[in-house]
Formats: C-alpha cells, structure tokens, sequence
C-alpha cells in the first residue's frame, strides 16, 4: 500500500461516494466500546470539547476480536483485506478504500482496542497520562502509548510518520529523519527567480532519498510546511496551540493547497511527485471561475494536496500538471495571489490548510477568539467547508510594480495593495460525513472567485 510501490489507483476511479451503512457500524463499535470504558468516554468529551473536532475524525484505527464480526459483513460494508498490510500478533487490516473512514484490524482473543491519532505523542502524553510508557523511539516510524484499560477494551495513541502499519520495529534512521527535518524547515524559499528556487527545492528533497524511505520525507515535508503556513497565518497559530494543549497536534489535518504560476506548474507537480504523491482527480473549471486544480496524494501520510493555476476555458480537457501551461494575458485570483505574495511552495507558503471539524462548533470557537469565518462554499449532509477570512498581508513594492508594468492590475489596486496590502493564507474548516473523500468542483469555484485579491480592499 505503500508509495514506494505502485498504486492502483483505478480502484476508487475518482468517483468518490458516500458510505452511510460503513460510517454506522464504525460509529456503533465506538459507542460501544465507550459504553465499556469510562476514562475513554470522558476523554472523547473532553478531546470533543477542546478541539471542536468530532471524536470519530481523531481516531487511527480500531483493534477487534474476530469473532465479534462476520467477515462477509465486512465485505458487503465496502472494506477489503490489506493484506500487505505490517500488522502484529497475527491481525488482519481491513481498509474502506476510496473513503476517509478509520481501518480495522481483526485479532483473536477478547481485547478491543481504540487508538487516537496524535501528531506528537510525547505531548499527548504528557497532557493525559504521565506515568505510562511510549512504545517506539522519538521520530521512529510508529509510535504506540497504552493510555487506559478497563475490562477487555484498551484506550491507545499512536504517532505515525511516514508509515501506515502496525509494528513497532526499531528504528535505523532516526538521525537522517531529523537531519531532513530542519533542512525542510530551514530551506531557502527566497531566489532570484522562482524557477531557480523550484529547481533547489527538488534537488534538496531528492537529495534525502539516499537515507530515507520516500513517505518518511513527505511526512518531514509537509510538517516543516505546516510550521511555516502557521507561522504567518494567526488561526492556525489559535488552533494549533489549542490542539497542542490536548496533546493532538495537526493530527486532524485533511488537505493543503499550493497556488502555482502557470510558468512554474508542472516544477511543483515533480517536487510532489518526487514526495510520493500521485495524481487524483483534475478540476478544469476555466468557464467558471479561470481555475484548474490537480488533486494529488501521497496515501500513507495520508497527505492531500490541491495545486491550483489560472486556466483558461479553451484548457479544460488539456493535461496541464503534464504539459505545461503558457503565460496568459490576464491574471485570474490564483496567478495574482502568486504575483503578489510568490510561490506557495516558495516565500508565500501553503495558502491553505484544512483540517476536520464539528462544522458549526468549529465556527463558533473561532468567532469567541476573534476570527471569522466567511461563508460557507460547500453545504451538503456528506461535505461542509468554509475559509476562515484571510490574513491581510503587505506587498512587497517591486512585486506590486511588476505587476502594475505588466498592466495585470490596475492604478487603484496598485495603490489599494500598497496602502492595505492583500489577501494572504486562510485556514479551512471541513466536516465529511459517511466517509466522503472528495471535493465539488462548483463549490471550488465559489471560493476562487470571492477569495480574489482584487476583492475587500
């Protein structure tokens, strides 16, 4: 399953659905085992409360007896048997494919076991449970913490980086991982052109490929690209530190998106690919909001990844992330977010991060500390989302008169951007229900367009 190794994408087609019956029986085996194990329930609550996040979208997976569930019923639910899949104490891994839903893992025995997804276990540790012991060695591949037992039904925590199986293994590489890690978070991001700063971004990540695995360098990626996003984006900062207080980290996150020139796309598309990230579904929406988009995925992280580009209409059944793109006469909302801040991948950073959410509580939080959000672009039972409303963010004057020359912006907006500056990042809320995966393009388009950096000055 892993991106070191072919992946047969053509199971999912990109035509994601919605698995109501599945998202039931994961949500009835979690009540009942909270219906078994108090310390568990009053922890879910109080992870609940804290984060604003939904329990379900904090859980790494579950460990049940195979004898508690008929096989065939699994089956019939949508999830398939991994059997590649690095389990322990003769586990069998079921996998929902082509949705976001938590795998299972079938064992003998009466033990059941729930474990919680943290970015950093020490932390989580330390918030929850100080005296117990973590499993595996600090940047290993798989961490495991037993935080309480009560009866059969065991409440856990595991920290992944860059792996997505079940073993605890020691580990050989732990000072390449955090050699990588700080040259990831202490790259250049300022060049003389862009093109040269893509060009030194793809040689430093193919230069880790020596002594890491290729889903342990995505997984030090896009940490390091997290750090620097939040580092300039000031709801990110509130919710990560609330999230850090719980012990959660971004382990909740859904997907990033980097706006692209259409001179420097396809540099991007080989840096994600060198990653580990392979192409999902394309968005050609030129007609509607001058827009296209490849979705792509490193599946172990897992790590989603929206690249977006202005496009024109005539582009829509074009292979751009392959071919190219050629400068247009005109800037659309994503080519002028570039002009004016730089490359996502570069000096502006990642212009969006999502994560899972309670859609409604989430909002709310936000607004008692002072942020707002904007309306929402998607609002259907299976996918809600909305952008938290952008940084403003000052322009540099060389940038500004580049594009001025260029008569890509007019007078008014030169002055408007010098004086007020521009719309930067934003954080995204997401709530997906019944194990939904992807995106509406309509919606997409919404956003695009009302997230312009022409508009609200």
């Amino acid at each position: 399953m892993g991106s070191e190794e072919e992946y047969d994408w053509g199971a999912y087609d990109f035509n994601w659905s919605i698995f109501a019956e599945a998202k039931t029986f994961l949500s009835g085996l979690v009540d009942d085992f909270m219906g078994e194990h108090n310390r568990a329930a009053e922890m879910a609550s109080s992870i609940e409360w804290g984060s604003a996040a939904r329990f379900l979208d904090w859980i790494d997976h579950m460990v049940i007896p195979q004898d508690a569930v008929d096989e065939y019923d699994l089956q019939y639910l949508g999830f398939a048997e991994d059997t590649e899949a690095e389990t322990m104490y003769g586990a069998r891994c079921f996998r929902h494919m082509g949705s976001v839903l938590f795998p299972i893992l079938l064992r003998s025995g009466a033990l059941t076991e729930l474990a919680i997804k943290v970015q950093e276990l020490d932390d989580f540790k330390d918030s929850h449970v100080r005296t117990a012991e973590i499993m595996g060695d600090p940047f290993a591949k798989y961490r495991w913490l037993d935080v309480t037992r009560e009866h059969n039904h065991l409440l856990t925590a595991v920290e992944r980086r860059g792996y997505e199986g079940f073993t605890l293994e020691d580990a050989y590489d732990i000072d390449a991982y955090k050699t990588t890690l700080d040259a990831f978070r202490t790259r250049n991001r300022e060049f003389h052109t862009d093109g040269e700063g893509l060009s030194a971004a793809h040689d430093l990540v193919a230069a880790q490929m020596d002594d890491l695995a290729t889903d342990r360098v995505a997984d030090i990626w896009f940490r390091a690209e997290w750090e620097y996003y939040a580092s300039h984006n000031k709801a990110a900062k509130i919710i990560k530190e609330r999230q850090d207080h719980l012990g959660l980290g971004w382990a909740n996150h859904d997907h990033q998106a980097y706006r692209c020139s259409r001179e420097h796309f396809t540099k991007v598309v080989s840096i994600l690919e060198l990653l580990g990230l392979r192409r999902r579904e394309t968005y050609s929406a030129g007609d509607q909001a001058g827009w296209g988009a490849q979705v792509m995925e490193n599946p172990v992280g897992p790590f989603v990844v929206f690249c977006d580009v202005d496009m024109a209409p005539d582009e829509r059944e074009f292979d751009f992330a392959t071919e190219g793109l050629e400068p247009l006469p005109e800037m659309g909302s994503i080519g002028l977010w570039v002009g004016l801040h730089g490359e996502s991948m570069l000096q502006a950073g990642l212009h969006h991060m999502a994560i899972r959410v309670n859609f409604e509580r989430a909002i709310q939080d936000l607004d008692t500390r002072d942020i707002s959000c904007m309306p929402p672009f998607s609002d259907f039972d299976f996918l809600r989302q909305c952008f938290t409303v952008a940084e403003r963010w000052a322009v540099e004057q060389e940038r500004a008169v580049e594009l001025l020359e260029g008569k890509f912006i007019g007078q008014e907006d030169f002055e408007a951007f010098g004086s007020v500056g521009a719309t930067g990042s934003h954080l995204e809320l997401v709530e997906r229900n019944d194990g939904f995966k992807g995106f509406n393009q309509d919606s997409v388009s919404t956003i695009i367009t009302n997230t312009d950096p022409r508009k609200g000055h």
